[in-house]
């Protein structure tokens, strides 16, 4: 039987027992979290996503509206990605992103208009050059994520689908 791949990984691996909300809730137990975190590849490069685990998981997260969650996750991708990168550009807009869901939640509306505004500023230097996908994520995918601070609406559940490559 083949090992499981980076995909089926992420989309094995738990979901925390509920979305932490600084300030409402407690953390989830982190075990999960370290485990995913453990996945990212030494480097972060949008050759390889498909087999990024980490990085799976992470916008797993987002779709799932664990966006605490996905901040921890994706900043090991972020990490790992090379210096001034489209890929470190991205990771940092998804995280701006989630951020923004997450403030918008806690009803600090005026954070998250200010992440939204950070996140599409990472989102535009990620494509800056081209409007090639990165990290298995198109421009129009990408910037869609980013210019919202909320995940409702008709495109709501498929605002981080990867591009078929």
């Amino acid at each position: 039987m083949a090992a499981p791949g980076a995909d089926e990984i992420a989309a094995n691996l738990p979901l925390p027992d509920h979305a932490h909300l600084p300030g409402v809730n407690g953390r989830s137990e982190d075990q999960v979290l370290e485990q995913a975190k453990a996945l990212a590849p030494a480097q972060t490069c949008s050759q390889s996503w498909q087999e990024n685990a980490a990085w799976l998981y992470g916008v797993r997260l987002i779709g799932e509206g664990y966006y605490w969650e996905a901040h921890e996750v994706l900043e090991a991708v972020w990490m790992n990605a090379a210096p001034n990168s489209r890929e470190k550009a991205l990771v940092q807009a998804l995280i701006h992103g989630a951020n923004a869901r997450l403030k918008r939640k806690l009803g600090k509306s005026n954070a998250a208009l200010r992440l939204v505004a950070l996140s599409t500023e990472a989102c535009e230097r990620a494509y800056q050059n081209d409007g090639v996908p990165v990290l298995g994520l198109s421009r129009t995918v990408a910037l869609a994520f980013c210019r919202r601070d909320n995940d409702t609406g008709h495109d709501a559940g498929a605002v981080l689908a990867f591009s078929d490559m």
